[in-house]
């Protein structure tokens, strides 16, 4: 990403194509990166569906403010979040902290989708239709 922005810098303003190869680059770019590289597929694949654009690695604070989860994307003012299930962090080892965090959640009136590597496949619908049916309920 280093050397693509720079070229673009070298190339000056105004040239075709720029924004759009800055907002094709931004899960890169941006100052907090995704958790993973699946995690920055996962957001190039809800553009490609038509999501607006989730906010990132957005702290859910409880109640009283105190920060409580992380999500890895999220559509804060209709409460959907969205979590990248990598085997590296969500693995059996994990189960009751993971439950327990899912629980949370939804004590604070959030719904979150679960995603892995199954729904980067080509033409795998599933958390497509999920996530539509959240955000079209929570609108």
């Amino acid at each position: 990403p280093r050397q693509i922005e720079a070229a673009i810098d070298r190339a000056g303003r105004g040239r075709k194509g720029i924004a759009a190869l800055r907002q094709a680059m931004k899960a890169w770019t941006d100052p907090i990166k995704p958790g993973s590289a699946a995690e920055a597929r996962l957001i190039r694949q809800l553009g490609s569906w038509g999501f607006t654009e989730p906010a990132r690695q957005h702290v859910v604070r409880d109640r009283n403010g105190v920060p409580f989860a992380r999500l890895d994307l999220a559509w804060p003012a209709r409460l959907i979040g969205l979590e990248y299930d990598g085997v590296k962090f969500h693995n059996p080892r994990h189960i009751e902290r993971d439950e327990a965090r899912q629980s949370g959640l939804e004590h604070l009136g959030w719904k979150v989708a679960h995603a892995d590597r199954f729904d980067l496949r080509a033409g795998d619908r599933r958390l497509r239709d999920e996530l539509g049916a959240l955000l079209r309920r929570a609108a």
